[in-house]
């Protein structure tokens, strides 16, 4: 089922869609509402867009679209899903062991140094050589064919995201700290947040909002504050508005509110692409050892990129869509529809395993690392790891990749920074 016809179905019985919406998310709140204190916990957002998606195929089943075959193993492997992974999510009793990546503040300084310059070049590298995905009809196309020089995305990830909890301690410690580093920090994020913004990613500002929620977490140790809050959260939504505009087709402010509601609901397009006329069944996937690993095993060139098979959500788009064949698109593989791709029925226990990996790394991505802006980061990158595997289980790893390359350079960093300091002794 093709995008355009989904919504013209649900056009024609949008009383049905929206009741299952709410019925949905009812359930799903009641499962995990213990897990969510706070507005902006990014896990949170990940229920709301989960219960979009989830929405997808009960309205699909409800209108007669799909057999009742898949509509039960979506329910079974969506459940099973949720219910362990909140068990281990909540469970603070395992792996209780902490790893320690606190610095001194004055090296943790230098490191943002090192870091900021690594951002600029690289800044200065893409706006010359490439282009912003807020400017190209395909955002993930930026790098392609670039060769190595795509490994740009995945270092400017991570130091955009330690350059951003640099700023928060920054911000709370303002009369403790030189002037020159307040200055700095604050001229740098700017350009850190317009990177982010030329992304053309539409939830992207967000994460500036989610940043702060695990800051106060996991880094003081208490709940945001909620004037902060409400002013992080309104010039994200001003953002993604305009992000969104920048796509819209509509003109005005209601074109892009609808926009924004259709992309919302399209966290479910997986299922309306796979499940009517049996799409599901006709896919090819590479072994699912190598479609989780592809990204350390293509990223690390273990494997040649011109060998790889394209993932599951973008080989749904090719079936519907075969002019689109090449292009870099997919839709959202979830776990229901990653596991039956790969285990045919027995995705269900894919599915329980999933949600235990993922509630397990959640859990303790808030507490295996000692406090410091250096563990903070990679503490931040495992969880957003983990919510991304909610979407598609495959993100996780590319996400866990980003933070492999971070800790390349990071490691790099330090070292360097002991050896100076062994020079001058």
């Amino acid at each position: 089922m093709k995008r355009i016809d989904f919504f013209l179905l649900l056009s024609e019985n949008l009383f049905d869609y929206i009741v299952i919406l709410l019925i949905t998310t009812i359930i799903m709140w009641g499962i995990i509402k213990k897990s969510c204190d706070s507005l902006i916990n990014p896990l949170c957002f990940n229920l709301i867009m989960a219960a979009f998606a989830n929405t997808v195929p009960i309205f699909l089943f409800v209108e007669s679209i799909i057999d009742f075959n898949y509509f039960i193993y979506f329910l079974a492997a969506e459940l099973f899903f949720w219910i362990v992974f909140v068990h281990y999510y909540t469970n603070h009793d395992s792996f209780s062991k902490k790893i320690a990546l606190k610095l001194d503040f004055n090296d943790v300084t230098i490191l943002y140094y090192c870091f900021s310059i690594l951002f600029f070049l690289f800044f200065v590298i893409q706006l010359k050589y490439f282009n912003f995905g807020l400017f190209l009809s395909e955002r993930l196309a930026v790098f392609k064919d670039a060769g190595g020089l795509g490994v740009i995305s995945r270092i400017a990830s991570f130091v955009t995201i330690f350059n951003i909890f640099y700023l928060y301690h920054v911000l709370d410690n303002l009369k403790k700290l030189p002037i020159q580093i307040v200055f700095i920090s604050i001229i740098v994020s700017l350009f850190v947040l317009a990177y982010i913004f030329l992304s053309g990613a539409k939830s992207a500002l967000l994460q500036v909002v989610f940043q702060y929620y695990f800051y106060c977490v996991a880094f003081k140790r208490c709940m945001p504050s909620k004037k902060v809050m409400r002013t992080l959260l309104c010039v994200a939504v001003i953002g993604s508005l305009l992000i969104f505009s920048k796509y819209n087709d509509e003109t005005g402010l209601s074109g892009t509110i609808i926009s924004l509601i259709n992309r919302m609901v399209a966290n479910g397009d997986g299922y309306w692409y796979g499940y009517p006329n049996e799409v599901i069944e006709t896919l090819e996937p590479a072994p699912w050892y190598i479609d989780l690993a592809g990204p350390f095993l293509y990223g690390l060139r273990i494997k040649d990129y011109s060998e790889s098979i394209p993932g599951i959500g973008t080989q749904l788009v090719y079936a519907i869509m075969p002019d689109k064949y090449g292009m870099m698109i997919g839709a959202n593989s979830r776990p229901p529809i990653w596991g039956y791709v790969m285990f045919g029925n027995c995705g269900v226990a894919f599915s329980i395993v999933w949600g235990m990996i993922l509630g397990i790394m959640a859990q303790k991505a808030k507490t295996m690392f000692s406090t410091g802006i250096v563990g903070l980061t990679f503490g931040y990158i495992l969880f957003m790891s983990v919510l991304a595997g909610i979407t598609d289980p495959k993100l996780t790893f590319m996400s866990l990749f980003d933070g492999f390359i971070g800790l390349v350079i990071t490691g790099f960093f330090i070292f360097i920074i002991c050896l100076s300091r062994r020079g001058t002794n």
